[in-house]
């Protein structure tokens, strides 16, 4: 979550902590939202389609679909859904 907000993927902003009175960052639950309609994890993806996450991982490269955000820096592997319509991956 951190290296998606610091990349800007996800907007945040700081509030005041009710309770302490800390600044804490926030992510709004309809940026959440947003972000989960628009992105899918390579993880969520293998479950969506019950395809082993490397071999999905594969198939995606081979059919040229990249990932959304450079893996090395957000540590996870995101896709955008709209990169993914129409594409079959192989069973």
């Amino acid at each position: 979550m951190n290296a998606l907000i610091e990349t800007g993927a996800l907007p945040s902003s700081v509030r005041l902590n009710p309770v302490n009175r800390c600044p804490q960052r926030v992510v709004l639950e309809a940026d959440l939202d947003t972000f989960m309609r628009r992105f899918v994890s390579l993880t969520g993806l293998s479950r969506e389609t019950g395809i082993h996450f490397r071999r999905l991982a594969a198939d995606l490269g081979r059919s040229g679909i990249t990932p959304a955000f450079d893996p090395g820096q957000v540590k996870a592997t995101f896709y955008e859904r709209a990169a993914l319509r129409g594409h079959a991956p192989a069973t």
